[in-house]
């Protein structure tokens, strides 16, 4: 498990890719977290979730400024990159047998 305070201060931005996350105990899907405090009155939040190297993340946060935030991102599925793959295979050996018919 990743067990760290985090605390972002004004302008700054980070990207955590992961899943499952949840915030403050409630299931957030992905997108940006930003502050939810008024006058500099940012509470202590909690975020959990798995990380792409498969390590727990269970950490509290705090988002300090208007211009700050955390991207929480997906996993690249890595189907989707097989399958660009297997295409990109198929293609040149349909090519590659287009060019053997030409020469016979």
């Amino acid at each position: 498990m990743v067990f760290w305070v985090m605390r972002w201060i004004s302008k700054r931005n980070r990207t955590i890719i992961g899943s499952d996350f949840a915030v403050d105990g409630q299931p957030f899907g992905y997108g940006e977290l930003t502050s939810i405090g008024y006058n500099g009155n940012e509470p202590n939040r909690r975020l959990t979730g798995v990380l792409a190297s498969g390590d727990l993340l269970d950490n509290n946060f705090c988002i300090y400024g208007d211009n700050a935030k955390i991207v929480l991102t997906p996993i690249p599925a890595p189907a989707g990159m097989l399958l660009g793959t297997i295409g990109v295979g198929l293609v040149g050996w349909l090519r590659r047998m287009d060019i053997i018919k030409k020469t016979q």
